[in-house]
This record gives structure tokens, sequence and C-alpha cells, in this order.
């Protein structure tokens, strides 16, 4: 008798779960705002990270990673924490359609950083290394370049410390506005928190401004603006501005 009920209980219950895989599971995954990142590669993501925190979920484990129960119940905000290439991401499900739609914000390419290892990736305004990048010539694209030695990977800073990365932000905005094209911002020594940027005022003539990142370089923007307009800078060697309120340039 007793073995008869836990054979029809266990037949149920296969039913049951057959069932529920069968009429509640998601068979489409569609996506939304990815530009640079595959579809593929989304689909990829979202199989991993599902099929990753299944064993946090009652349902993920009765049911399946692609029950719909269990995917409701999912924080789809932490897909962004697993690729670097996302900034934010949201899902939503139709129980009618059976399908997920995940949308997608990817971070901005803002410049390039590059290692003492001539190993570069693209980094977002906010300074976090998003994906692999080819090392860079000219004057279009922001460019770092990093001989300290320091090993960063994707999803690190470019430097550590909100201080200092507003501040290589701040020598970023100020090339920017300069009338005059710049080569890459080069930390030579990244204990010493400065760094190095040559400027070009002629095809035949260039001179390297030295920055501290102990201080946001917005002092200085309008004083190199007017020597550069008055020529005082034309036989210029370099310019250094590592002490704030004070320019020295020889």
């Amino acid at each position: 008798m007793f073995l008869g009920v836990f054979l029809f209980l266990g037949l149920f219950f296969i039913v049951v779960t057959r069932f529920v895989n069968d009429y509640f599971d998601v068979r489409t995954i569609t996506t939304e705002g990815n530009e640079r990142v595959s579809e593929e590669a989304v689909h990829a993501r979202v199989a991993y990270f599902v099929s990753k925190n299944i064993n946090s979920s009652f349902f993920g484990k009765l049911f399946g990673a692609y029950n719909m129960a269990y995917m409701h119940s999912i924080d789809w905000k932490d897909l962004q924490k697993e690729d670097t290439r996302f900034l934010y991401t949201s899902a939503s499900l139709n129980i009618l359609n059976r399908s997920l739609r995940v949308e997608i914000k990817e971070r901005e390419p803002f410049g390039v950083w590059c290692g003492g290892d001539e190993k570069c990736f693209w980094f977002d305004k906010e300074g976090r290394l998003v994906s692999e990048a080819p090392m860079v010539q000219g004057f279009l694209i922001t460019r770092i370049e990093d001989s300290s030695l320091r090993e960063l990977n994707l999803g690190d800073l470019i430097i550590e410390g909100p201080v200092f990365m507003e501040h290589i932000m701040g020598i970023i905005e100020f090339i920017k506005e300069m009338p005059i094209p710049a080569d890459a911002i080069r930390v030579e020594n990244n204990n010493d928190r400065e760094v190095k940027v040559r400027f070009w005022d002629t095809p035949q003539h260039s001179f390297d401004i030295y920055f501290s990142l102990e201080t946001h370089p917005r002092w200085a923007r309008d004083v190199i603006l007017s020597l550069l307009k008055n020529g005082e800078l034309k036989n210029a060697e370099y310019v250094d501005l590592r002490i704030e309120n004070r320019v020295y340039y020889k």
C-alpha cells in the first residue's frame, strides 16, 4: 500500500514537472539596446547568469533555469556585474508569449588605456576598462599610456581613488579644450601621481605639459589659452602645472 502511494506520488510529481517545464519555460529571448555586443553574446551571458544563480532559488532547482517563476525572481540588475560592457540591465517576461526581453545599456567607449605590456583596453567616462582595444595612434582618440607596470584587467579602473579619477578625467577635458592637438597622456610613475602630455602648436614644434593628479587642472585652462594666443609658448620646451595656481615654462 505504502509503495503504491509512493509510486503514485512520484509519477504525479514527474507529470507535473513535465507540464510546468512544457508550458512555463521561456522559449524566446530577445535583446534591446545592444549595439557593440552581439545578440549571441548577450544570450550566452544570460544563460551563464541564470545557471549560476539557480541554486539560490526554489523554483530554479525544482523546475530548471528557464522556468518563468524562477526568472521572475531574479534581480536582473545583477546581470551588469557579469559583463563589464553593460552599464545597466533589466528584463521583462511575457507569460502569454513565453518570452524574455533583456534590455541593455552599454558602456560608451571614451578612450584607450595601454599598459607597459602594450595590452590596450577601451575605458568609459567612469574610467572603467570595458573591452579590448587596438593600439591606436593619432590625435582623434584619447589615449593613456601607463608605463607604471600595473597589471589591469577588464572591469578594473584606470586609476584607483575617486579624487585621482576626477583629476585624470579633468586632464582629458583640458586636452579637449585646447586649440592644438596632443599626443597620449603618459603616466610615467603612478606612485608620483604625475602625468605628461605632448602638445603640438605647429607641425614642427611641440612641448610637454606636466600635470599632477593631486590637483584638478581647471585652474590652468585660461592661463594656457592666453599663453598660446599671445605666442609665448612657440619656443617652449615644457610647461609645468604640477603646483596648483603656478605656471612654469621654459
